[in-house]
């Protein structure tokens, strides 16, 4: 039996690197199925079929700006074979930040990775977004709401030595900005067990936002107080 079994792994190895137009990789393990996939893709550069399964693949691992270059690799050869294929359903959003991409390189233009890193924002991509608004900042490091976003994405990667370093970028370029001088100070508090330079913040951010209630949404004003508040009174 063990030897039945080696030659069907065996078999669709061989099969997977063959079998061009098939491409047979659903028995392997993600890295073992890319690195299948590579290897046929070597032989034959423009199988639609398996790009978009190695674009599947580095989706599903999370390597979203990798999967997107592969799915727009696929496009410019065959619209209408990417349209109908498994990835149909993001290609717009692909084509999309793949575009931004091609622009943001060829022109060193910070608003088109501003614009790749909202997008991956605001679908909880931390990861993606932090890689775009570091290349944004590359260009222009003087983006204050940049750099503050900059600093959350680290912070929500685990990256806390990022977020606070950032998060004194954003101080010497606004002493007033509110979200900064909040968020560094909860970040030094729980992050470096740093209360005291932690209540300076707190503070600072509390004066800012007494004197200035639009500072933050309507509906955010008094959850952003009391938690102040209460971090102060602690």
């Amino acid at each position: 039996m063990k030897y039945l079994i080696g030659f069907l792994i065996f078999f669709n190895f061989v099969f997977a690197d063959t079998q061009y137009g098939i491409c047979e990789i659903d028995t392997l393990d993600t890295q073992s199925a890319k690195e299948c996939i590579q290897r046929v893709l070597k032989k034959d550069p423009k199988n639609i079929q398996c790009i978009v399964k190695l674009a599947n693949l580095y989706l599903r691992q999370g390597e979203l700006s990798k999967g997107f270059e592969l799915i727009y690799e696929a496009y410019t050869l065959n619209p209408q074979a990417v349209q109908k294929s498994a990835v149909a359903s993001i290609l717009p959003f692909a084509l999309k930040i793949s575009a931004l991409k091609e622009n943001a390189l060829q022109e060193e233009n910070p608003n088109a990775w501003n614009e790749i890193g909202d997008s991956f924002y605001d679908m909880g991509v931390y990861k993606e977004a932090l890689e775009a608004y570091e290349n944004s900042v590359k260009i222009d490091k003087n983006q204050e709401e940049i750099v503050l976003k900059l600093a959350l994405c680290y912070k929500k990667v685990g990256q806390n030595y990022g977020a606070l370093e950032n998060l004194k970028e954003v101080i010497k370029l606004n002493k007033d900005n509110f979200y900064a001088n909040y968020y560094l100070g909860k970040i030094l508090k729980y992050s470096f067990q740093d209360s005291g330079n932690a209540t300076k913040y707190l503070q600072k951010a509390k004066e800012l936002l007494q004197a200035n209630e639009n500072l933050v949404p309507a509906k955010e004003y008094p959850q952003f107080l009391s938690d102040i508040i209460f971090e102060l009174s602690k």
